[in-house]
């Protein structure tokens, strides 16, 4: 496979050629990179053209700047939700690498929580990142979400995949020893409602518009001139539903902060 990089684009993706064959597109999943196709590409390399590409914040395509992705609104999506719904006034937040898009996650996430709460005139605080360095040790997200609780921490929010998973576990057995769900969580788009009680919304992502709009740029003959990436206004992120945990008034204020977002009026 050969590295390739689009000018004027963070973006590197990888080509193998093999004459007039069918080409097959492979586009990893949130949190890794192309190297997931690894037997994929042993398999299909000599019988087809192959094209994987690296997501910006993944892999080869983390020369970012603030803005190149659908990041800045999901974390403004999770930051909204978590000032609005601390009562402790302490927020937290779990990464995975200590990398610049998740750098930038949590930075944007602590200023939407932070102006949200100054907004609805309480002080909303955000405890230090923590990183598990492993997307896949669900027992650091254990261990973190336990320490940040102790710390007074009532709202989550993360990337770190399973990590998250077992912060999550610490989140339900804390509520279930006190009898409520008291400390919630802002999920990833590809967890649900009900899978953890303590789940109160989420961020949904459409890889699948996604693709479009740049199948679009490459009929249009601009594609590669520029990034492509997905916001509320294109639709491809949009927010997910949210627990009847949060209250009706709280829901309200929420939407209301979601169409400042929208028009572009927020914290502006």
């Amino acid at each position: 496979m050969q590295q390739k990089r689009l000018d004027n684009s963070p973006i590197a993706y990888f080509v193998s050629r093999t004459g007039q064959a069918p080409w097959v597109l492979l586009i990893h999943a949130a949190f890794v990179h192309h190297g997931m196709f690894r037997e994929q590409f042993a398999y299909f390399e000599g019988r087809y053209n192959l094209l994987a590409v690296d997501i910006i914040g993944h892999g080869q395509s983390t020369d970012t700047r603030r803005g190149d992705s659908i990041e800045r609104m999901s974390e403004w999506i999770a930051g909204i939700l978590a000032g609005l719904m601390t009562e402790t006034g302490k927020v937290a937040f779990i990464g995975g690498m200590e990398i610049d898009t998740t750098k930038g996650k949590y930075a944007g996430f602590v200023e939407s929580a932070e102006y949200v709460g100054q907004q609805e005139g309480k002080t909303v605080e955000a405890l230090d990142v923590v990183y598990s360095g492993d997307f896949s040790a669900s027992d650091k997200g254990i261990e973190f979400a336990k320490a940040m609780m102790d710390q007074g921490a009532d709202v989550f929010f993360g990337d770190a995949s399973a990590v998250d998973s077992g912060a999550r576990q610490a989140i339900d057995e804390a509520n279930a020893a006190s009898g409520s769900v008291k400390v919630y969580d802002i999920a990833q788009p590809g967890d649900f409602l009900g899978q953890n009680e303590c789940i109160i919304g989420s961020q949904v992502t459409d890889n699948s518009g996604l693709v479009g709009l740049c199948m679009e740029a490459v009929e249009n003959g601009t594609f590669g001139g520029e990034t492509i990436f997905g916001t509320m206004q294109n639709g491809v992120l949009s927010c997910g539903k949210l627990s009847d945990l949060v209250p009706a008034d709280v829901q309200e204020k929420y939407d209301s902060y979601i169409s400042q977002v929208m028009d572009g009026t927020f914290m502006q």
